[in-house]
């Protein structure tokens, strides 16, 4: 028997093989070669929860980002984002 049937390929796609290799923290854009890297730890204050992100992007695509650099960085609150993601609705 080859090595090759000896082989199981698990049925992952491409854009589930990026998420796995970036990381919780990446969203990646559909349409772009754009995506946001949110860091992983938050920081509670009195005001609120806030989160640290950057709006990233590369101009080589290989399975995922290559030499990817920061185009800007954001920090906004929790709260903001659940309130910004409840208002969207699909288009008729």
């Amino acid at each position: 028997m080859s090595d090759e049937k000896k082989i199981v390929r698990f049925p992952i796609s491409r854009k589930t093989r990026v998420q796995n290799r970036m990381g919780a923290g990446y969203v990646p854009c559909e349409l772009t070669m754009r995506f946001l890297q949110f860091d992983l730890k938050s920081s509670l204050q009195a005001d609120g929860e806030f989160i640290s992100l950057s709006v990233m992007t590369s101009r080589d695509w290989d399975d995922g980002p290559v030499n990817p650099r920061r185009l800007c960085s954001l920090v906004v609150t929790r709260a903001d984002l659940v309130r910004a993601l409840a208002a969207v609705k699909p288009r008729d």
